[in-house]
């Protein structure tokens, strides 16, 4: 990601997956500076080794892309996902099953 030219600034885990839970605080790790989002559910999964808290991800977008990246949660009894819709480009992203 830095090749891309800026630091990394958010980190988000879209849904419960575990690979979210192994991957999420090595993530973490590698970009000390970037803020974590999660799904709800997936926080209690998740252990920093800086003591940081992930913020959970909801119905409304933080204020760091809020206006820009629409986002909703889709729940079911098995599984909790966000979905994230760039208002601009009109594109959805949905994290692949």
């Amino acid at each position: 990601m830095m090749l891309l030219g800026g630091p990394v600034a958010h980190i988000v885990l879209p849904n419960i997956s575990p690979e979210h839970w192994h991957f999420g605080p090595q993530w973490a790790h590698a970009f000390p500076d970037a803020v974590v989002y999660a799904a709800p559910g997936l926080e209690d999964h998740l252990e920093f080794d800086d003591g940081r808290a992930a913020t959970v991800l909801t119905n409304e977008a933080p204020a760091a892309w809020a206006g820009q990246i629409d986002q909703a949660l889709m729940v079911d009894p098995l599984f909790k996902e966000v979905v994230f819709c760039h208002r601009k480009s009109k594109t959805l992203l949905v994290r692949p099953a």
